[in-house]
This record gives C-alpha cells, structure tokens and sequence, in this order.
C-alpha cells in the first residue's frame, strides 16, 4: 500500500501544472484509518493535572505504556501516581530472568480476535529500564513485540 502511494506521491511532486492540489490529494490518500502514536517523557514527579489527562486518553481509547529506566518499585510508584496501576487490566512483568518471562508473556499471546478484544478494553503493562534493555539485545524481542501486537 505504502509503495502505491508513494509513486502516486511521486508523481504528484513531479508534476508540472496543479502540483500543490496534486500533492494534496495525495497526502489525503495516505490519511486515513491512521493509529496515533504519542510519547512523552516525565522526570521526577509528575505535575497536576497527568492522572486526569491520562483518563482523558483512556476514554478515547488510546492505550497507556509506561516505560521507566528505574526499578520495579519505582516504576509501580510512578504508575500509582498516574492512576495507572489502578486498571483492572494492568500487568507487570517481574522476574529474575526478565527474558524467560518476556518471552512466557509474548508466547502465550496469539493475538487472535479474543486477544484483541482484550487489548482493546484498556490493557496495561509496566516495564522498566533494564527489561527494555533485555528485550532489544535478544534478537529484537521488543521491536518484534510491538510489530506483533498491533497495538497503537
């Protein structure tokens, strides 16, 4: 689909007369059934107003990662000051062999339609520093990890 849209981007680009409507309606092409992706970073505490701007999210179905370099206890902390680990459909991965678990986790995850439908009803998971570290030098675990989700 991509590779379609570019040459029509392409060409819309290379045009000669009626480029910029061209162009335009190329890029309305490509901008539909779109999955908005968003990070942001927070440092020490987090300012008034993150838990109710986090539920504001949640209810237009965005779904929450929280992604933390600090350790396990630090990073549920975090969680409970962003009305995170309050959801019913939090996890948290917590191993001495990070790996091993990563990979029961993901395993045991087929994301069929029921798993989907799981997803989709807000679910949650916390990892931290030295997790993502791990998942990225086993072959790609985290990058395979969310190609295979589908989650936005």
């Amino acid at each position: 689909d991509f590779q379609n849209w570019f040459q029509r981007y392409q060409t819309a680009a290379n045009a000669l007369n009626n480029r910029e409507e061209a162009i335009a309606a190329a890029a309305s092409a490509i901008e539909v059934d779109l999955i908005l992706a968003g990070l942001t970073a927070v440092e020490d505490k987090l300012q008034e107003g993150v838990p109710k701007a986090i539920a504001t999210l949640r209810c237009a179905g965005i779904k929450i990662w929280l992604l933390t370099g600090d350790k396990q206890a630090t990073a549920l902390s975090t969680a409970q000051a962003a009305s995170l680990v309050n959801m019913p459909q939090t996890s948290t991965v917590d191993s001495n062999s990070v790996s091993q678990s990563i990979a029961a986790t993901m395993t045991t995850w087929d994301f069929s339609e029921t798993t989907q439908q799981q997803l989709n009803q807000r679910t949650h998971m916390i990892y931290y520093g030295s997790q993502l570290i791990e998942m990225n030098q086993r072959l790609g675990a985290f990058q395979l990890f969310l190609s295979d989700s589908k989650w936005g």
